[in-house]
């Protein structure tokens, strides 16, 4: 009998944890076991002469089994129905007054249990646990300090589209950090939940087919780890897109499976997908796991790229800033032109409000159709069909210049000056200040552009032999590295270094101790800036600046920095606008991966006269000589430095000694 009891209460327990409709069923069945007991009052004298003297008992319908069970009914449900049968005999009371208490606990019981339920909602939804019914939303996974940024941007490119977010943090720290990262919850929709990316469950409650665009951030489960921990995760993501993505599409051509997805849009197209990895070999691993079908962004090739790039032409830094900022200019593709058979000269002095960079064609490859792209074309080179454009413009107001107004690019090239000589300036001797885990991809870059031995000079707080194995791996044919360990905080390290003899010093957001790298960036800035104005007559070297957070940004305004780079912001930027247009992967591929097409800024004096009126579509045809494409200048207007994109080929530019030519080249590696 004792083992039976035990498994009874054994059964009963498992029964009670696994969900509230037992609880509500047991309820509902002690409810009516009340009412059934209640109504046998009419053995005990309920419809007596005495008893229908009470004001509570009452006889409706003849004082049979149906009365008795509402007057029990109602004191189950209402106790305050006990007082009303004052005047029955002691037998009917007793057992209104048993039954009024039963209701008492199983009302009070019910009451616990909805709001028992209630509660769990809240934790359900505090924990991110909920499913998310969205179409056509963004769809972020991961999280990551740039993560913030990413959302501002992708906000603006989206506009009125819900980011919906899954991550392995809590909710209250997301939120947290998009508050600090200056996103407005009131003008950007956003849903935040908890979950693994790598993980198919997690993935369906964020409607993950239903997305209009998918962006994968590197990301670690945890928030202290290493860094290539995060493209581990990343890849595993891409894994598990690959997967449903294809089972999707399978699911659309064929029989419907009998797996159940939140996806109310069956005919939808598959949403686009961008995928951070932080570290260079990486790269190769993703395009495995993706079968190449996800446009990836390498972070470290391209913010390493940019600020050796910055070092060698100052101004770049912000040149990109204009670039990839819609305000100032974007890159695009347009197919409403007509622009068939026309060249790439032609097209140069024809359209308004915007320069053709390039063009795009979709090519099948492995029986997967991908977008390729070619920048910098031959200026003879005419669009052929199945072409489109790349353009770099703000998006409005472009137009193509009627056949009676085009200009004769022939005879300008002829009458054209021939482009000066120029060569990017000197990295003899570089001095890096802080540690960087893209330490070895500025290294290589560094390397693929001396023109002889450089010397690289490098502070920072790791131990002298730790950073020597760091970069083991790497062999740098061209560089003679020097480690040295200090406090790049420190004036009397840094006045020992004697900076004027530098050409370039860098800067990095340097994370190695925990803190802030930010804060140490703009101390050591500071600290450069003073060091060089106490020594008035030694040369001021080029300083280039890494930051984390965009908002740091205008505290060096006036700082030593000629350059600043922000280097989330520049690859969540990236990433929002190929979230938005897939053919700009390879764009941005071409123009901040290694090697390959380049942005430059060089001297006004390579392309004009000084101090003489230059008709725009001088620019042009001079730049066609050196086989490049001119997409602006960099001019100072009222005091201030203007990046000026895209201009009207009619325009007429007076240079100064300082003006800069934004122009579209071929990268040279030494």
């Amino acid at each position: 009998m004792k083992r039976w009891m035990a498994w009874i209460r054994y059964s009963l327990n498992r029964s009670l944890v696994r969900g509230s409709s037992l609880h509500y069923g047991m309820l509902a069945m002690g409810a009516a076991g009340l009412v059934v007991a209640g109504s046998q009052a009419i053995h005990l004298g309920l419809f007596s002469s005495s008893s229908l003297k009470a004001e509570g008992i009452e006889a409706w319908f003849g004082g049979g089994a149906f009365d008795s069970f509402w007057w029990s009914l109602k004191h189950v449900l209402d106790p305050g129905a006990f007082g009303e049968d004052y005047g029955a005999p002691w037998p009917v009371l007793g057992l209104a007054f048993l039954i009024s208490v039963g209701g008492v606990i199983i009302m009070g019981a019910l009451i616990g249990l909805i709001s028992a339920s209630i509660q769990q909602r809240f934790n359900r939804l505090q924990r991110g646990n909920s499913a998310v019914v969205e179409s056509d939303h963004v769809l972020i996974l991961g999280w990551s300090p740039s993560v913030p940024g990413l959302v501002r941007n992708l906000a603006r490119i989206h506009p009125g589209r819900t980011i919906v977010i899954l991550a392995p943090r809590d909710l209250d720290l997301m939120a947290e950090g998009l508050r600090n990262g200056g996103v407005d919850a009131k003008q950007i929709s956003t849903v935040l939940r908890t979950g693994l990316p790598s993980r198919r469950a997690d993935l369906d409650r964020v409607a993950v087919l239903d997305a209009a665009a998918v962006v994968v951030v590197a990301y670690t489960r945890e928030e202290n780890h290493e860094l290539g921990d995060s493209d581990v995760e990343a890849i595993k993501t891409l894994l598990l897109l690959t997967s449903i993505l294809g089972a999707s599409g399978e699911d659309e051509a064929g029989p419907r499976k009998k797996t159940r997805r939140i996806n109310r849009h069956h005919s939808r197209q598959t949403p686009a997908i961008v995928c951070e990895i932080t570290q260079k070999q990486n790269v190769e691993i993703a395009k495995i796991a993706s079968r190449g079908n996800v446009s990836l962004v390498s972070s470290a090739d391209f913010v390493s790229r940019l600020l050796v790039q910055a070092s060698r032409q100052p101004g770049v830094a912000s040149v990109f800033d204009s670039i990839l900022n819609v305000s100032g200019g974007s890159i695009l593709v347009r197919e409403e032109l007509n622009v068939l058979d026309r060249s790439i000269d032609e097209l140069m002095h024809s359209i308004r409000g915007a320069v053709p960079i390039g063009l795009t064609w979709t090519e099948s490859t492995g029986g997967a159709e991908r977008a390729a792209v070619a920048l910098n074309p031959e200026p003879s080179y005419e669009l052929a069909e199945g072409e489109r454009l790349v353009l770099l413009g703000e998006g409005a107001d472009i137009s193509l210049a009627p056949l009676s107004t085009r200009y004769d690019g022939e005879r300008l090239r002829d009458e054209a000056r021939s482009p000066g000589q120029y060569q990017d300036l000197p990295l003899n001797s570089v001095l890096i200040l802080g540690w960087s885990a893209m330490l070895d991809e500025i290294l290589s870059e560094l390397d693929g552009h001396a023109l002889g031995v450089s010397k690289i000079t490098v502070i920072s707080d790791l131990p002298i032999e730790e950073a020597k194995r760091a970069l083991s791996a790497h062999e740098f044919s061209n560089l003679e590295i020097d480690h040295q360990r200090g406090d790049t905080v420190n004036r009397a390290t840094l006045a020992s270094l004697e900076i004027g003899a530098f050409d370039c010093i860098f800067a990095l957001a340097d994370e190695t101790d925990g803190e802030d790298p930010d804060a140490r960036t703009i101390l050591t800035l500071l600290l450069l800036g003073d060091l060089a104005r106490s020594s008035p007559g030694s040369k001021t070297p080029r300083v280039v600046a890494e930051l984390q957070d965009w908002q740091n940004r205008e505290l060096l305004e006036d700082s030593i920095a000629q350059d600043i780079v922000v280097s989330p912001d520049l690859v969540s930027i990236v990433m929002a606008q190929i979230s938005r247009l897939p053919v700009l992967g390879p764009v941005y591929r071409e123009l901040l991966g290694a090697g390959g097409i380049e942005i430059a800024v060089r001297p006004a004096s390579r392309y004009a006269e000084l101090g003489q009126p230059t008709p725009h579509n001088e620019l042009i045809a001079t730049g066609h000589k050196a086989f490049e494409i001119i997409l602006g200048v960099r001019v100072q207007e009222s005091d201030q430095e203007s990046v000026i994109l895209a201009p009207d080929p009619e325009r007429i530019w007076t240079f100064a000694e300082g003006d800069s030519v934004i122009a579209l080249s071929q990268q040279v590696y030494r």
